[in-house]
């Protein structure tokens, strides 16, 4: 029979176990928020990103309302062209394509004009990333009224 002595807890300290479980507990809660705060950190610089295209493009249809309330409809392509540096680069079917690159923002706007003879012109603003020119990552579409002719 085996005496009390070999059964006696010891009460002075933390077990090697112990202690092993205690740190890969820990570990463990470490990573989850860890992996929280990079998720955070990822989902709030996207959305910052987001918020400055946006301001990008509402900009640029706010230059393009101005220049429609002062430059006729015969003169819009023109004037886009010199006064708003944008680049005619192509003609889709019924749309005229133009771009232009912000360098300090590091952005492409592709500015789509809805070619017709009449005063009202539908307006695409389109801005992508320098990084990935393949989808936009903001657009906006208007409806502008153009002057008829240089004396209004």
């Amino acid at each position: 029979m085996p005496s009390n002595n070999q059964f006696k807890i010891n009460e002075h300290g933390f077990t090697l176990i112990e202690v092993l479980a205690s740190i890969v507990l820990l570990a463990i809660i470490l990573t989850s928020f860890g992996m929280i705060f990079a998720q955070s950190l990822k989902t709030s610089n996207t959305s910052e990103r987001i918020i400055d295209h946006t301001y990008i493009a509402q900009r640029e249809m706010e230059r393009i309302y101005e220049l429609s309330t002062k430059v006729s409809v015969e003169h819009r392509i023109s004037e886009i062209k010199e006064n708003k540096n944008y680049v005619q680069y192509s003609d889709d079917g019924d749309w005229l394509l133009f771009k232009k690159e912000i360098v300090d923002e590091q952005v492409n706007i592709e500015l789509r004009l809805k070619d017709e003879p009449s005063s009202l012109t539908r307006i695409l603003i389109k801005v992508y990333d320098v990084k990935n020119l393949e989808k936009p990552k903001v657009q906006m579409e208007n409806l502008l009224e153009w002057k008829i002719d240089e004396n209004e």
